[in-house]
């Protein structure tokens, strides 16, 4: 298997498709295919195309569209990791080196872009194309990657599918949404591709050209929509991609002012990311532990020590330490573990693992409530570190074990973000939100962790799902998933796999979906194989 596949859809591309081939062709970094679909081309392109010999790979086929080609290409591609090219763009000669070193440092990321130069019909750089890193907001109102800069992991395909092939000219637009949602993203902030603006850019050829980018971004934000379940600040974006398409429909505005549209829209956008992106999602991020606060506004403050630092309270005989910076956070994650008693689970005779163990709340009520272990894993440095402090002043030490790491798919040293997630200080995410800075976090294997369990105890994991923790679960191998009596899995809205694919995974890995208490998910082992 070669490392990377680059794709290359060409239609009637004879000025051009040379120079992208050969750009192609001249990289510093060698282990690649090139694969050249033409999409239909009456000129020329076909018979240059044949002098490449064994240089190159392609195939001609009926005028179908671009996406069409581009997915011919990938069920072609070989490779590890696939790259794009437009067929009137130019690489830089160390852009493979430079995007296969990002991908292969950083196991968390599926997709990398670049800056790129802007260039004229005559190959004359006009300007510096400037991109930026990764913002799941911005990337629903505007398109900020270009396709000839991607180069992605074939991983990200098999989560994700093929391109869209109705979605006539956007279709990377709605690529990159959709591998957003399940993949890092990463960003090279130079330039390693030569972007070409010329008369015959299919783009600007398009009849209505503004009236189709308008009904093609309301129906990328549709599929999105329903794709995560339809939450209500993605709703109102929706709803202005429709007034704007609408109102760009009247005869005698639709194709007319195209500055006017274009200086609206960023506008619009900017207004848009205030009002929605930063304070709509911050309200509805903080609403669940505000709602917390209020049940249990009664939670007695029994004493402040170290002033500004953290209080002290207690519930039901659990001592808890709720810290000054995260104190909204702290008291509604330590109350909700209260509502848990809903559930009626057994936890004597039980082994717990509490996974992003946070400041160790929910450790603390396994053991208050019976567990025989508890295994608490928390990658924070000052969660964890508060975590031991509520051990200790609980007495409970004995039964707990203690882990200041991750656990995910696999074992190593692998870089997350420290991000702020707007209801929380920081938080160790791989992606997410406003990100801080990168560190390197030690992570052991879920399966590494499950195997050393007792077989003769009742199993129950608790989770947290806030950025691609869903990978954790679809790994557990099936003999080890059939020792396991219990989920808590609490669903963040951002997370890249739906409720429904959770539910509908576990529920055909023998696991009824119990209840739904808010984002928390409590699954239940239909025949369990415990027999102690």
């Amino acid at each position: 298997m070669v490392k990377i596949s680059i794709i290359i859809p060409v239609y009637d591309g004879e000025r051009y498709i040379r120079e992208a081939v050969d750009s192609a062709l001249n990289q510093t970094y060698k282990d690649f295919e090139i694969i050249v679909v033409d999409d239909g081309s009456k000129d020329n392109t076909p018979h240059i195309l044949e002098n490449y010999d064994n240089k190159i790979r392609w195939k001609s086929q009926k005028n179908k569209g671009q996406a069409f080609a581009i997915n011919e290409g990938i069920n072609m591609a070989k490779g590890k990791y696939i790259a794009y090219l437009d067929a009137d763009d130019v690489c830089l000669p160390e852009r493979f080196e430079n995007q296969v070193e990002y991908l292969d440092a950083h196991s968390n990321v599926g997709l990398v872009y670049s800056d790129s130069y802007q260039i004229n019909e005559n190959g004359e750089t006009q300007r510096i194309m400037k991109s930026h890193p990764h913002d799941k907001f911005v990337l629903l109102q505007n398109n900020y990657i270009p396709r000839s800069t991607v180069m992605h992991k074939r991983e990200c395909l098999n989560g994700v599918g093929l391109f869209d092939e109705s979605i006539t000219g956007d279709d990377d637009w709605d690529m990159w949404i959709r591998i957003s949602e399940r993949f890092g993203m990463g960003y090279i902030g130079k330039p390693l591709v030569k972007y070409r603006v010329h008369k015959e850019n299919i783009s600007l050829l398009r009849p209505k050209r503004l009236d189709r980018g308008r009904y093609m971004k309301m129906r990328i934000l549709e599929k999105t929509y329903e794709r995560r379940e339809r939450p209500f600040w993605l709703k109102l974006i929706l709803i202005r991609a429709k007034i704007e398409w609408k109102i760009g429909k009247m005869h005698s505005l639709g194709e007319r002012f195209p500055s006017v549209w274009w200086a609206g829209d960023k506008v619009l956008n900017c207004v848009e990311r205030i009002l929605v992106g930063k304070v709509l999602l911050k309200v509805i991020a903080l609403e669940k532990n505000l709602l917390f606060a209020l049940k249990y506004r009664h939670l007695p403050l029994i004493r402040k020590i170290r002033k500004e630092e953290y209080y002290i309270t207690s519930v039901k005989g659990l001592k808890a330490i709720l810290t000054e910076k995260d104190y909204s956070t702290d008291i509604g994650i330590f109350s909700e573990i209260f509502w848990l008693e809903r559930y009626n689970t057994d936890y004597k005779n039980s082994q717990v693992f509490d996974l992003g163990a946070h400041k160790g709340y929910y450790t603390l009520y396994a053991l208050l409530k019976g567990a025989s272990n508890v295994y608490s894993y928390e990658p924070n440095e000052f969660n964890f570190g508060i975590l031991k402090k509520n051990i200790e002043l609980n007495k409970r030490s004995i039964k707990v074990v203690l882990n200041n790491c991750a656990v995910d798919n696999e074992s190593g040293i692998k870089d997350f973000y420290v991000a702020d997630m707007g209801w929380s200080h920081s938080l160790y995410q791989r992606e997410d939100a406003k990100i801080i800075k990168s560190v390197k976090v030690r992570v052991q294997s879920i399966n590494a962790v499950l195997a050393s369990t007792d077989r003769n105890k009742r199993t129950i994991i608790k989770m947290d799902i806030e950025g691609k923790e869903c990978d954790v679960i679809y790994s557990i191998h099936d003999n080890l998933m059939q020792y396991i009596s219990e989920f808590f899995i609490e669903h963040h809205p951002f997370a890249p796999c739906s409720e429904k694919e959770m539910i509908e995974y576990l529920r055909n890995r023998q696991f009824e979906l119990v209840s739904i208490s808010g984002d928390v998910l409590h699954f239940r082992k239909i025949q369990s194989s415990f027999s102690g």
